[in-house]
């Protein structure tokens, strides 16, 4: 809200320079792209995850489940300390990245796993896997009556 008093003060001339700053404008293309690419990977893996977790029974398949809805039981400043110390260069999955030159933590790739991490629950969780079991049993349902229907044309001819 503080923010948002705070541009309402700002002419138009000074709002325009202070967006167009380097530094605002590398914030404001990190942030964007950085989410626009978290979300093209939360829908490619959200729907191959809602996909499976809705047509197949599997061993595993609840443990599964509560892997991707662990991000709602963090708390936010637990999840981004979790994920950082993790991939740190000391970190369980940095020392990996590490030995192959890669770093992790505390840049753009990192914000994108942070921005994957807290959002596949979201596009998988709550509307696509709804979505995909209606599909699913819709698609059982029109098989059931097209067999039916088969069924009734053999008797009839």
């Amino acid at each position: 809200a503080s923010v948002l008093v705070y541009a309402l003060k700002l002419s138009p001339g000074e709002w325009f320079r202070l967006i167009m700053k380097e530094n605002v404008r590398n914030a404001f293309l990190t942030s964007v792209g950085c989410s626009f690419l978290a979300a093209v990977i939360n829908t490619v893996f959200g729907l191959i995850l809602a996909w499976t977790l809705v047509k197949y029974e599997f061993p595993g398949k609840k443990l599964l489940d509560g892997f991707i809805e662990l991000p709602f039981a963090l708390p936010t400043a637990v999840a981004g300390i979790t994920l950082s110390k993790l991939f740190t260069d000391s970190g369980f999955y940095g020392k990996i990245f590490a030995k192959l030159g890669i770093r992790i933590a505390y840049t753009k790739a990192g914000l994108v796993i942070a921005l994957i991490f807290v959002g596949i629950p979201f596009l998988e969780g709550f509307s696509l896997r709804r979505h995909l079991n209606i599909l699913y049993h819709y698609n059982v349902l029109i098989r059931q009556l097209d067999y039916l229907l088969l069924d009734y044309l053999r008797c009839t001819i």
